[in-house]
């Protein structure tokens, strides 16, 4: 599949960010059908929307599955809730619910805050994993992966150092907003 291939051809390719950058895309796409809803033939829509549906759950199931270990369910939740929600508003049109398009897509957007809230405040953590590429007596620099626990994306951060070595896989404090984290202070080192 593509992921093999990238694997092989693009220098420093990751499978967790790209999966979930599909997965966003997919999201987008299939919202982004919900506004031509009207001007679709019904088979064609819900075929379609099955289509992106079963490519996204390859993608939640198999792929991430593959480079998720820790912690994957929390990420079938995300992820299929989102989906779940978004599947709703067509849904809730099929079945006369609410008065209008924009107040049933007003509900499904409430629900997702509250949803989304709800999923920080159970499973949300203030820390992240990275590896030290270089550090230099208070500072270093580490590279993390996208954690959706931490809500941090993948990237490289200037840091505190917490006395760690180039080459160490360390815990990495995060602070942020709700949605965003932002490493900023290296905690300790991750045992092996």
């Amino acid at each position: 599949m593509i992921f093999e291939f990238l694997e092989k051809n693009v220098k420093d390719f990751d499978r967790k960010t790209f999966a979930v950058l599909l997965m966003q895309f997919l999201l987008i796409a299939m919202a982004a059908l919900l506004f031509f809803r009207s001007y679709i033939d019904g088979m064609i829509f819900i075929s379609v929307e099955v289509a992106f549906l079963l490519v996204y759950a390859e993608l939640l199931f198999i792929e991430l599955g593959k480079v998720q270990k820790d912690g994957f369910w929390k990420y079938v939740l995300f992820f299929a809730g989102v989906a779940i929600l978004l599947q709703l508003v067509w849904v809730a049109e099929f079945l006369n619910i609410g008065e209008s398009s924009v107040q049933r897509l007003v509900f499904v957007l409430g629900a997702f805050i509250v949803f989304a809230v709800a999923f920080r405040l159970f499973f949300g953590r203030n820390y992240t994993q990275g590896k030290v590429l270089t550090a230099d007596g208070k500072i270093a620099v580490v590279e993390t992966e996208f954690d959706l626990l931490s809500f941090t994306s993948a990237g490289k951060y200037i840091v505190e150092n917490g006395n760690a070595r180039k080459g160490q896989v360390v815990r990495v404090e995060t602070k942020g907003a709700l949605f965003s984290g932002k490493p900023h202070r290296i905690a300790e080192k991750v045992p092996l």
